[in-house]
């Protein structure tokens, strides 16, 4: 709904790391069928790059998640991008589980674009995202 607000026009595209949940995925989703691939954040080349791109620190071991983050950055967004950084406090990570995700980029010394939470109707935080945007050319 924000991007639509905010004039863009949202096609999804996801990379999932276990061919059968993509596979069922294309079963279940078959006109974004060509919007679906497998690979390892870590290692995988996108086919063209994208305007915002939105992961989880949890997609990579502890060791790896600013590198995952930098990677992201720098070669799956277009200059002027958005790294949309969500969290749903499954993490045993601490800062993860308490939903700091701007504190971990700015920690990262990355510039934290915006913030926000997702409330249940009880007050309970279940969702935190954070969001850094890559400069321009």
């Amino acid at each position: 709904m924000w991007a639509a607000e905010e004039g863009y026009k949202i096609e999804p595209y996801g990379l999932d790391l276990i061919d059968s949940l993509a596979a069922l995925a294309r079963n279940r989703l078959p006109h974004w069928a060509g919007h679906l691939f497998i690979g390892n954040v870590l290692d995988w080349r996108p086919p063209f790059r994208f305007d915002f791109v939105r992961t989880e620190l949890e997609y990579a071991p502890p060791s790896h998640r600013r590198k995952m983050v930098e990677r992201v950055l720098h070669e799956y967004l277009v200059p002027g991008g958005r790294l949309i950084v969500c969290s749903y406090g499954s993490s045993r990570h601490p800062a993860l589980k308490a939903g700091h995700i701007g504190e971990i980029l700015r920690d990262w010394c990355y510039s934290v674009a915006g913030e926000a939470e997702g409330v249940d109707t009880n007050g309970v935080v279940f969702t935190r995202v954070a969001w850094t945007d890559l400069p321009e050319a």
